[in-house]
């Protein structure tokens, strides 16, 4: 056997794809896009799951390898381990086979034989961690170990904390031997389909596709889509992506290409006007109606930022896998501005919501950037005391703002923050610190000196909701 392997499980998923994709990934890194803050918190939410279901399966023998260089050593440690059968149960197993290494989150032997358990942090399971399983499942087996049964185990969406943390409650199984073994001629095929691309002397010539998003947003795309126009088919965002592809592959590269446009919905003309005229265009229609049924509410609006924190696994009573607890509220306006944060405790729960009803009494409406954040908070708390109706018509975010009256810019895009929004509309911008780096800063230092930080990272964002949403609604002759 190789001591050096050419594929892992990520590297492999990878390869499913796009050829190219792994191909740069092993061979030329440096031209990776720089990973976003939400990725970064995605991994390190898969590894804390992983550990946590040990304890499903408790007393094993953990097998992690300190670093990269560790990896043969631990595979052989592994090794060891099965033959003499010291342990019944381990975490991390490593094994290879045909090149390919993958460790194992759990592996455990039964009067039966070994069964292997592999851990994911979603809610369900997908076809991505199917293949992942077939994978895992032919390394195993093909290494000289038999199993009985491959499951994989992911989290219970209907879980709902009351007392102590139950994981048996918390984590669901499902028995995917029979779907991982019916994968393994077409999983053999792809791995020396990923190793014979990993021979290459240059990338493949893969032309960009809608798998550059699929199942995951390719970490390359700033290096595989830099021929791509500002004003190309592919940034309308009111199409699909397949249709925008279908509209790219026909030779129609750039907007200005599209023609019949009276066959296309009002959205999407729209957005082919707000490109071609380089300008903020919207339904106008939809926008009057909804800034005269807020007319109203305009006589004493208050402005807010709220942060939460994703929280995989419930520590407050009565919520849920994947609640979005309150960690920071901060309310007012450009000339004074209250700062509040909240522990994941159910004290601090009930704090939130009281504190939010008050400034329901008090204000005539709730103005923020993205009512998102809210709404998950909302979901994750069962017994949350106000429903979606009603945060509909107490509080607007400018981001359903833009989607609901049909708001289109070519710097308009889905994940355009508050200061790229307020800088179209002409406010001049200040800089925004990262919502995911403030919670650093909250979760680093609660002195006097730090929240005094955060209070001032949060009245940038409570400057730009202000002078956006201003613009927006007070100013109708705004956009011609």
């Amino acid at each position: 056997m190789s001591k050096k392997h050419l594929l892992s499980k990520s590297t492999y998923i990878r390869s499913l794809q796009c050829q190219k994709s792994l191909y740069l990934h092993v061979k030329r890194p440096f031209l990776r896009d720089k990973l976003p803050p939400e990725q970064i918190a995605k991994f390190r939410r898969g590894t804390n799951i992983g550990v946590i279901a040990r304890d499903l399966f408790p007393g094993g023998v953990n097998m992690s390898p300190r670093s990269p260089s560790q990896y043969q050593k631990m595979r052989e440690e592994t090794a060891k381990l099965i033959e003499n059968q010291q342990d019944n149960i381990v975490y991390e197993a490593i094994f290879q086979h045909n090149d390919v290494l993958i460790m194992l989150d759990i592996l455990v032997k039964n009067d039966d034989g070994w069964h292997a358990f592999e851990v994911k942090s979603s809610l369900s399971i997908s076809e991505t961690y199917l293949q992942d399983a077939a994978l895992q499942y032919y390394v195993i087996t093909g290494s000289g170990l038999p199993l009985q049964s491959f499951t994989l185990i992911y989290v219970n969406e209907e879980y709902v904390l009351e007392g102590e943390l139950d994981i048996h409650r918390l984590f669901t199984m499902k028995d995917v031997s029979n779907e991982v073994d019916a994968m393994l001629s077409i999983t053999k095929k792809q791995i020396e389909e990923a190793k014979a691309t990993l021979r290459l002397q240059s990338s493949p010539p893969i032309p960009i596709g809608t798998h550059c998003y699929h199942p995951y947003p390719c970490d390359f795309i700033g290096h595989c889509w830099k021929h791509v126009t500002d004003d190309s088919v592919l940034h309308l965002q009111s199409l699909t992506l397949e249709t925008r592809f279908n509209l790219y592959y026909k030779g129609i590269e750039r907007v200005s290409q599209i023609n019949d446009l009276d066959d296309l919905e009002t959205e999407t003309q729209l957005e082919i006007q707000s490109f071609v005229q380089e300008r903020i265009v919207s339904d106008e229609q939809k926008r009057f109606k909804l800034i005269d049924e807020m007319q109203e509410k305009l006589s004493k609006p208050v402005y807010f930022k709220l942060l939460t924190k994703e929280a995989a696994l419930p520590v407050i009573p009565f919520t849920r896998p994947y609640s979005f607890p309150p960690v920071a509220l901060s309310y007012g306006d450009n000339r004074h501005s209250v700062l509040l944060l909240f522990e994941e405790t159910e004290q601090d729960i009930h704090r939130f919501f009281n504190i939010v009803s008050k400034l329901i009494d008090e204000f005539s409406l709730l103005i923020t950037d993205d009512l998102t954040d809210l709404y998950k908070l909302l979901n994750g708390f069962p017994k949350a005391e106000f429903t979606d109706q009603f945060i509909a018509q107490k509080f607007i975010g400018i981001r359903q703002f833009i989607e609901e009256t049909s708001m289109f810019h070519p710097q308009l895009t889905q994940d355009a923050d508050i200061s790229i929004i307020a800088g179209i509309l002409g406010v001049k911008s200040r800089k925004l610190t990262h919502p995911l780096y403030i919670l650093k800063d909250i979760e680093n230092d609660i002195s006097s000196q730090g929240q005094a930080k955060v209070s001032s990272k949060m009245e940038a964002y409570l400057y730009h909701i202000q002078a956006a949403f201003d613009l927006l609604v007070r100013q109708p002759t705004l956009f011609g």
